[in-house]
């Protein structure tokens, strides 16, 4: 085909230029009412493939199955908004803009929306409402739906309604999912008693475009915890022995940096012994390649007040030849711990007292102490960013973090028996700084040289 032709073909049909992979165009061959597209994260494609069945019903070309002539009306129920704007980004590739409806609207930020509502619109009378999995049932209930697509596995009454929604039509569904991070158990019993087809996509070069050398790097880089379902993309995950998989006595060094770095503290508050802890880290900002060196630690010895801790923390960084206004970046957990006055949160009180004790006002800090960035998914987020910099032999721990490098050889994972939670007190407190700089959609300002 001519660069003039494949354009002219691209601005009339968009969707005509997709060329699945086998594991896409398995699932898009299925004859099946309810199915679904099961993998790895990310690398198979399957929100792409997901988003291309959808624009096949839509425009009523599906190359694989004969697809009503009416009008139609479908749903997409991503898991979140986020994953929503990054389908309909997709759909708004595929659908041609001539097209869409006159008072439909695209923006990146937004999604579709038409007259307000989260809808698409073509001038054929076809449409897609969007709502997320967080919206419940009520949300799609009541509508006569010809389809519908969940990315991500939905709860098991969100499907069922889902799957009512289309059952005067005789419509169908399907899912697109890598099955971490939400029940699934009803799913299996769904595809083992041959309700849904399963479509289980494995990460192949065939079926991601990969090399296999790019493949094993990222199954390396992939939580050994996570990896039989983040990469493989299985039902179930296993249980190591030890979360970091790729932690080693090798990654204890007394090297330092040989170029001007940021410093980082991140902080785990608590009351008794041990479970106040704090991290002095070393940061080389890279966009694809960024590099750390845990060069302290401060941890309680006994149940520990407000000031007792910022005074260690101050010596951490003196131990350094640091003050605090050499610190680029501090975190501390959001929870109180216990050390809760009159309101105020940890953070802040530790804040006030580290200027009190480096003589300076409260209200003008050397350093501020940021709450820590939560929220569900963030232990597996975070994890995985400090496990992938390992893999690439990137993170450094200097010999004086003796409870990080027991905690970073032993521990299991979150919950488990009082010695396992032990060990999390510091991993949380190298997670929170490590998620500040490794994360590479961070940026930097101004640095400093070790000496």
């Amino acid at each position: 085909m001519s660069l003039a032709s494949a354009l002219k073909l691209a601005s009339s049909n968009p969707l005509a230029l997709y060329r699945p992979r086998p594991g896409q165009e398995q699932f898009h061959r299925s004859p099946a009412r309810h199915r679904l597209m099961r993998g790895p994260n990310q690398i198979v494609g399957k929100s792409f493939a997901g988003a291309a069945e959808t624009a096949y019903w839509l425009l009523h070309a599906h190359p694989w199955r004969e697809v009503p002539s009416h009008p139609l009306k479908g749903a997409l129920i991503p898991y979140s908004d986020k994953t929503a704007k990054v389908i309909e980004g997709y759909l708004a590739s595929f659908i041609p803009r001539r097209l869409w409806h006159r008072d439909t609207r695209y923006h990146p930020d937004v999604g579709f929306t038409t007259r307000g509502r989260r809808v698409l619109r073509l001038v054929t009378g076809d449409s897609l409402i969007v709502v997320t999995q967080s919206a419940g049932t009520l949300a799609i209930a009541g509508h006569a739906l010809d389809f519908v697509h969940f990315d991500e596995p939905p709860g098991a009454s969100v499907a069922a309604e889902g799957r009512a929604r289309v059952s005067a039509t005789r419509g169908c569904t399907w899912m697109t999912l890598t099955p971490i991070g939400r029940p699934v158990d009803w799913l299996i019993e769904e595809v083992e008693a041959g309700t849904v087809e399963d479509t289980h996509v494995q990460p192949t070069p065939e079926n991601t475009g990969l090399e296999q050398d790019e493949l094993d790097q990222i199954e390396q880089e992939t939580l050994p915890a996570e990896r039989a379902q983040r990469f493989w993309g299985r039902w179930h995950g296993v249980s190591p022995n030890r979360y970091f998989g790729a932690w080693d006595d090798s990654l204890v060094s007394r090297e330092l940096p040989g170029e001007e770095v940021q410093l980082g503290i991140g902080i785990d508050h608590g009351e008794d012994a041990g479970r106040e802890a704090a991290l002095l880290v070393a940061f080389l900002r890279h966009p694809t390649d960024p590099r750390c060196w845990f060069l302290d630690e401060y941890v309680s010895e006994g149940a520990t007040g407000i000031e007792a801790d910022a005074m260690g923390v101050l010596d951490m960084l003196s131990r350094w030849g640091f003050r605090p206004e050499d610190v680029d970046v501090a975190v501390g957990d959001v929870n109180s711990a216990g050390k809760n006055e009159a309101g105020y949160k940890v953070n802040s009180l530790m804040t006030e007292a580290i200027a009190r004790l480096s003589d300076l006002p409260e209200q003008r800090p050397p350093l501020r102490i940021r709450n820590a960035r939560k929220g569900a998914g963030s232990v597996s987020y975070s994890s995985r960013l400090l496990h992938s910099a390992m893999v690439r032999g990137n993170v450094r721990v200097h010999p004086n973090c003796s409870t990080l490098i027991a905690s970073l050889s032993s521990w299991r994972g979150p919950g488990g028996d009082a010695k396992n939670k032990s060990f999390s007190h510091i991993i949380d407190a190298a997670r929170y700084i490590g998620r500040e700089f490794l994360d590479t959609r961070a940026r930097g300002a101004e640095r400093v040289t070790l000496r």
